[in-house]
């Protein structure tokens, strides 16, 4: 059984988040994150993969923020797990395009620009699509998705509609490193845990540029080349340690140095395009949000 699931949004801290929920004795997390199982609608083998990791009295969990804007998983999730418990990390709206987009230069898996990875995110029709279809089912251009992500509002209103309040908890990543004991009390609480969360926040998916380059670049290119399929036919405990080494590939790729600063007036549009979706963000929330976009 799946109790929480860390759902989003992507480059928001749930990877900090996961590096300290993995350390405490009362939760099972899988040692790598993002099983895609779901998103593949391979329920029976997510179950077996639950039982190779769930330690028995623990709050089994899995982090997996590439779920938040996936249409076709809130109903999914709500069939499989009723009682389930969501966390959704969130951050500066345009700060996570930003970061998001800097990621994938470093990967070398975009080549635009940021005002042109914006342009093509902010596209009317390409937003409609991105609403309406699975990009780890059909793939596409990313940049869309990624602008589709930083409106949270209408992301939450989808899980929402399938999940009752009191089975959400909404942590914004700045009041996490601003107040972090008690951000931490309240997810213990929310998680019922009795022991309280490790204060020493780890810092995890920062790329450092100088370790383990070569190996890591090795591994990712091995896989998307020739190994793509195979954890979904290994063992679900040999599928979990291939994963757990994927994502520590991928955590510290880098194969370009970083890009160039965005342009201010890119910044700007984006706020602008984010402003009544951050208006409905803060009353859904009952409370200010600590981000330069919001008017």
């Amino acid at each position: 059984m799946l109790d929480f699931l860390g759902v989003g949004a992507p480059r928001s801290g749930t990877t900090s988040l996961h590096a300290l929920l993995v350390r405490h004795p009362e939760v099972s997390l899988p040692p790598g994150k993002e099983l895609l199982e779901p998103a593949l609608g391979a329920w029976e083998r997510f179950h077996a993969l639950i039982a190779a990791y769930g330690r028995p009295g623990t709050r089994v969990g899995l982090f997996a923020p590439q779920f938040w804007t996936e249409p076709h998983l809130p109903r999914a999730f709500r069939k499989h797990f009723p009682e389930l418990k969501l966390i959704v990390c969130l951050r500066d709206p345009v700060e996570r395009v930003w970061s998001a987009y800097r990621m994938r230069w470093r990967r070398g898996w975009e080549r635009r620009s940021f005002e042109a990875f914006v342009a093509a995110g902010l596209d009317p029709e390409a937003l409609a699509r991105a609403c309406s279809k699975s990009f780890l089912l059909e793939g596409g251009d990313p940049a869309p998705h990624v602008v589709l992500g930083s409106r949270y509002a209408e992301m939450l209103s989808r899980w929402e509609a399938f999940f009752p309040p009191e089975q959400i908890h909404v942590l914004i990543l700045e009041e996490l490193v601003r107040h972090p004991e008690r951000e931490l009390e309240r997810l213990a609480a929310f998680l019922g845990l009795k022991r309280p969360l490790d204060l020493s926040l780890p810092r995890e998916n920062t790329t450092d540029p100088g370790r383990g380059q070569t190996l890591a670049r090795l591994v990712y290119a091995v896989h998307r080349r020739w190994l793509v399929g195979l954890p979904r036919r290994l063992p679900p405990r040999a599928a979990l340690a291939y994963n757990a080494l994927l994502f520590r590939a991928s955590s510290t790729l880098r194969v370009r140095p970083d890009p160039p600063p965005p342009d201010p007036g890119v910044l700007a549009r984006l706020r602008a395009f984010y402003r009544d979706d951050l208006l409905r963000l803060r009353q859904r929330l009952g409370r200010p949000l600590p981000w330069k976009s919001v008017p």
